[in-house]
């Protein structure tokens, strides 16, 4: 019968198949040889299909688990025929002999197929692939003369020393420690230093000011409120999340943190953390409330006079013992007694219970003309809400407010002339004509322009609040 060509083959078992098909002809169930896993198993399965040209089945009596299933040909390599002279020469005795013979070529040539082998030409004498002995931690390599193999010591001659050299792309070192100082990097938060995570998988502090090629830090309190209904030295600050940079004396740089659910008072009459960060608070002033948190997240919040800090992180020298992150929550006005004015923060704008005077009693100009808001808005305010009013009657009246004397930003309400209006709200008199601007641009710090038609005496301007 026809031998045909042979190849292994190969399942992954699922933990249900039992039957695996077997594809090349057997003439022995003995000649199949069946590994799971790698390992060869000899009994739990039947064998189907000897003598079939197509093969047959392996049938396990219980399904093999998630491993891989070969199934090979292994016919031994003996011949137990014996042809005696003048004998039978019985066709299927001769036939199943010679089948046996093609098996055992074609088990041979698949050994080959994946076995390593020398590419050509290889020199005039060849080379032996005959493995020497195992040695224990040792390598396999060429020999000096490249005409066999040989195994070696990972740190004998003509192999990779150990630890190997920093020319052989090694650190030529045996430790951590040793390896750093032979590539000349040292931990620490100085310039040129290598920077670790400390005991609390966190960075450690540096001057981030020295840090480069670093995206901008955000720092922002989101959603900030504080509520004043009357004159107080304490006042509690809440924020939805706010985003703390890490304090360098300077410009803003450097790492930062996030905290949410920010909840802290402040009391002006104290100093350190939950108060003022030094001295009193200034009488008829403005102070910059900040968030301070520690590296362990502790949260607290610091009062300064702006004169000292009102920008997006502390600056002063003074921030409490163990506190490294701020955020600006806010800029506030003082009154004479070094307390909280009454009123509302809301994010970025500050909006007073009483509106505060600028002027009263003043003729209107009659073009875009500088005025100074500075006993109602901070240094550091970047717009402002006014109230324009006069208390004289029977006139049409256009208020105007601008930036600057060009008009940028301007702002214009014409309002009827009316008999003075009461129930107007507080700190603005009874007027005949009033005007309310909200939002309006400062380019100049403390400083807005404004006009108004009539040219008359009894104009006054009041400051409702400001944002910065």
């Amino acid at each position: 019968m026809p031998v045909g060509a042979y190849s292994p083959n190969s399942y992954t078992g699922n933990g249900v198949t039992t039957v695996f098909p077997y594809s090349f002809r057997i003439l022995d169930a003995a000649h199949l040889m069946i590994k799971i896993g790698g390992a060869q198993v000899l009994s739990g399965f039947t064998v189907s299909g000897v003598g079939n040209s197509s093969g047959g089945n392996v049938t396990f009596a219980v399904a093999p688990g998630v491993a891989t299933i070969t199934i090979e040909r292994l016919v031994p390599y003996t011949r137990l025929t014996d042809y005696q002279a003048n004998g039978d020469l019985r066709e299927d005795t001769l036939d199943a002999d010679q089948d046996a013979q093609e098996m055992q070529i074609q088990q041979i040539a698949d050994g080959r197929d994946r076995a390593p082998t020398l590419a050509l030409p290889i020199g005039s004498v060849g080379l032996p692939l005959v493995l020497p002995p195992p040695g224990a931690a040792q390598f396999l390599r060429w020999n000096a003369a490249g005409t066999a193999l040989e195994t070696a010591d990972i740190t004998g001659t003509g192999s990779i020393g150990i630890p190997v050299s920093i020319a052989q792309g090694g650190t030529s070192a045996t430790t951590a420690a040793a390896a750093r100082t032979a590539l000349g990097l040292t931990i620490g938060t100085a310039a040129g230093n290598v920077i670790t995570l400390d005991g609390s998988a966190k960075l450690p502090a540096v001057d981030g000011s020295q840090l480069t090629a670093l995206a901008a830090s955000i720092t922002l309190a989101r959603g900030t409120k504080c509520s004043i209904t009357a004159a107080s030295a304490s006042a509690t600050f809440t924020a939805d999340e706010v985003a703390a940079e890490l304090t360098v004396t300077g410009a803003p740089g450097g790492s930062s943190i996030k905290v949410a659910s920010f909840s802290q008072a402040v009391n002006l009459a104290t100093t350190g953390a939950g108060g003022m960060d030094t001295g009193t608070a200034p009488v008829s002033g403005y102070v910059a409330v900040y968030a301070i948190i520690k590296a362990d997240g502790t949260k607290s919040a610091l009062a300064c006079a702006v004169a000292t800090s009102s920008g997006p992180v502390y600056t002063g020298a003074n921030m409490p013992t163990g506190y490294i992150y701020s955020c600006l929550l806010g800029i506030l006005p003082t009154n004479g007694s070094s307390q909280f004015k009454p009123g509302l923060l809301l994010d970025r704008k500050f909006s007073y219970q009483t509106a505060v005077s600028v002027f009263s009693g003043t003729t209107g100009p009659t073009v875009l003309t500088s005025q100074s808001i500075s006993s109602g808005v901070p240094a550091a305010a970047r717009a402002v809400d006014v109230i324009l009013s006069s208390t004289t009657t029977g006139a049409n009246c256009l208020f105007a407010v601008a930036a600057d004397a060009t008009g940028t930003g301007a702002q214009a309400i014409a309002t009827p002339g009316l008999g003075a209006t009461a129930n107007m709200p507080a700190g603005i008199a009874a007027s005949g004509a009033a005007a309310t601007f909200k939002d309006v641009p400062i380019i100049t710090a403390q400083t807005i322009f404004w006009m108004e038609s009539r040219a008359v005496t009894n104009d006054a301007m009041n400051v409702a609040g400001y944002g910065f």
